[in-house]
């Protein structure tokens, strides 16, 4: 039987947003460190403003093909509990991370024709797989992918599953009862504008995700 399903709330760069998407209930807030995407923290959110967060809620910082200096710098200075990559990392950057202590999740792009021995190698370095609608931007792009191909997912690492993922359609993706699920991440699909989350939303997601965690 499926454990219970988390929400991440991913691209959130308000303070006073950050804090009302945790009042409804979100468990993972996601801060983008990659400059190229309108949701990017750095000057708009401080790090102050994410230091007290309550302890159940957990802070994950995005990167697309950043330096390790960088990672570690933002991952100290935000106070970071999971660091995710995003971009075309390696397995040993993984490792050398995991290595300071940091929880890693590494993100993949995803369609019909994914080749998940793409994993393997990623296997013993990282905590957790993201799948997200595969682009040619990294992430971001409001799609959802075709959930079929993940019946092909045979590792036991916890999965993310991201991309275009709404209100409308979050319940077809919990209904698949994938037993790897360990968090739904959600994104544009919420905003009222790129960083700016739309609290209504968000907390009939929370409750789509309760009422799925209630029924298992």
């Amino acid at each position: 039987m499926n454990k219970y399903i988390k929400l991440k709330v991913c691209g959130l760069k308000h303070k006073n947003n950050i804090y009302a998407a945790i009042g409804v209930g979100v468990d993972y807030v996601g801060l983008i460190f990659y400059e190229k995407s309108p949701r990017y923290v750095v000057g708009t959110l401080y790090p102050e403003d994410v230091w007290f967060l309550p302890d159940e809620v957990e802070k994950i910082g995005v990167f697309v093909n950043a330096s390790f200096e960088e990672v570690v710098r933002y991952a100290k200075l935000y106070q970071l509990d999971l660091i995710q990559l995003h971009g075309s990392e390696t397995p040993a950057f993984c490792a050398a991370l995991r290595n300071k202590g940091y929880t890693v999740m590494k993100a993949f792009g995803v369609d019909d024709a994914f080749d998940f021995m793409h994993l393997q190698p990623y296997v013993k370095d990282v905590d957790f797989f993201l799948f997200d609608t595969k682009t040619p931007m990294h992430g971001g792009s409001g799609e959802s992918f075709n959930w079929e191909v993940l019946r092909n997912y045979t590792y036991e690492i916890p999965v993310f599953i991201g991309g275009g993922l709404g209100v409308s359609n979050l319940n077809e993706l919990l209904g698949y009862n994938f037993s790897f699920l360990h968090a739904v991440d959600m994104n544009s699909k919420l905003e009222m504008e790129p960083g700016l989350k739309n609290i209504s939303q968000v907390e009939i997601a929370a409750q789509l995700v309760q009422d799925y965690n209630e029924s298992i």
